[in-house]
């Protein structure tokens, strides 16, 4: 039987026992149609009442109340009395409060140690933008990070989580006065067609299976590198090594890249370009700006 949200709730439902099912059943409620057992519902309602006892101690108070000041729970009653349950539940949403007191203290706490502003400055920082991110331009799904220079501590500006994580590739390449190889990187010129499905039998990693490349063509782009990035001309360091970076529309292969370049670099630059940015004077823009009045007072 088909019924609506209006006619029965989602705690009648019998899916209640178990939480995934409660959850899908209470989001099939709100787009306003559910199946439901109304049978056993009914029957779990209406089944007869086996407590014939006439008064009940309530655990909590411990008063002897008549069984009229307990609520029904199936063939019996809920072992807290009404008054009690009431005051278990605003005590509960008083907790609540406090709780988020004290997250609203640690973030607060955790801005003022790590960036030397508050809680305050920060959702002013955001107002002023609306929610936009200072390079992309972008409103996140997520809140904003506080971007900050991490050898002098001194806040930058709001970023996106992918800006954020592009600016951690960018600047080590730009340190080394390397940026003008990202636009060679992504040269479609310098891009290498992956090999014919029948010639990759016999290569046992899926990784370079997809990318259409041997193990042979690997070392070989290794060792013309000079084992090396090459976009930051480092070496990589950890056990993650090398990267084969691709074109992720046309499928060619471009080089072998240490893990700070694929991961942090490329994808949001690529993104702006997307975008119709142009990711080197986006950030040149953003790292050389004035920052005397970023902060509000």
């Amino acid at each position: 039987m088909t019924t609506t949200r209006t006619q029965l709730s989602h705690d009648k439902c019998t899916h209640e026992n178990t939480g995934y099912a409660r959850e899908k059943c209470r989001a099939a409620h709100k787009r306003g149609e559910v199946t439901l057992d109304l049978k056993v519902w009914e029957a779990k309602v209406t089944s007869p009442l086996t407590d014939t006892r006439t008064e009940k101690r309530c655990p909590r108070c411990g008063e002897v109340k008549s069984v009229s000041e307990f609520h029904r729970r199936g063939n019996g009653y809920r072992s807290r009395c009404k008054s009690c349950q009431r005051e278990s539940l605003r005590e509960h949403q008083r907790n609540e409060t406090r709780q988020e007191a004290r997250r609203e203290y640690g973030r607060n706490r955790g801005l003022r140690n790590r960036y030397g502003i508050t809680l305050e400055q920060r959702d002013a920082m955001i107002a002023e933008r609306c929610g936009r991110c200072d390079i992309c331009g972008e409103v996140p799904d997520h809140t904003l990070h506080v971007e900050h220079d991490h050898d002098t501590g001194e806040v930058r500006g709001m970023s996106c989580n992918q800006c954020n994580r592009l600016l951690a590739g960018y600047e080590p390449v730009r340190a080394l006065g390397l940026a003008h190889r990202i636009a060679e990187h992504l040269d479609p010129t310098n891009h290498t067609q992956p090999r014919p499905a029948h010639e990759m039998r016999g290569v046992r990693s899926k990784h370079l299976r997809a990318r259409g490349i041997t193990e042979a063509d690997r070392d070989a782009m290794i060792e013309r590198q000079g084992g090396v990035c090459r976009i930051c001309q480092q070496a990589p360091t950890g056990r993650v090594g090398f990267h084969i970076d691709h074109c992720h529309e046309t499928g060619m292969t471009r080089a072998a890249l240490c893990n700070g370049c694929n991961a942090y670099l490329l994808p949001t630059w690529e993104r702006l370009c997307a975008l119709g940015i142009d990711p080197h004077q986006a950030l040149e823009d953003y790292l050389t700006r004035d920052r005397s009045t970023l902060v509000p007072d």
